[in-house]
């Protein structure tokens, strides 16, 4: 299941993928920032809604998988242009014994 961290009321988001174009969850929650810690702001709080459990080697082990997509444009000065860039940040959940 895919899970919106930034909003408890979208659960079961569809991931879809339109030919031409990179892959993306449908309604998930997109959050402008404007500083690095308005970013990690925004991290701490998606982190914060994870799903965790105990297990023998971790307290506080994840449950979930997280991506984590930074988004940064600059347009030109005259406005002719703009660069864009994606970074996406994949936390994958470690299963342990227990």
């Amino acid at each position: 299941t895919v899970n919106d961290l930034l909003d408890a009321t979208k659960q079961n988001l569809k991931i879809r993928e339109i030919k031409g174009q990179d892959a993306f969850v449908e309604g998930v929650t997109l959050a402008p920032v404007a500083s690095p810690d308005a970013v990690l702001a925004v991290v701490a709080k998606a982190f914060g809604a994870r799903a965790v459990a105990s297990t023998k080697m971790n307290a506080r082990s994840s449950r979930s998988h997280t991506i984590v997509s930074l988004v940064a444009s600059k347009t030109s000065a005259s406005g002719a242009f703009t660069t864009r860039c994606q970074l996406n940040l994949v936390d994958l959940a470690w299963r342990t014994s227990t």
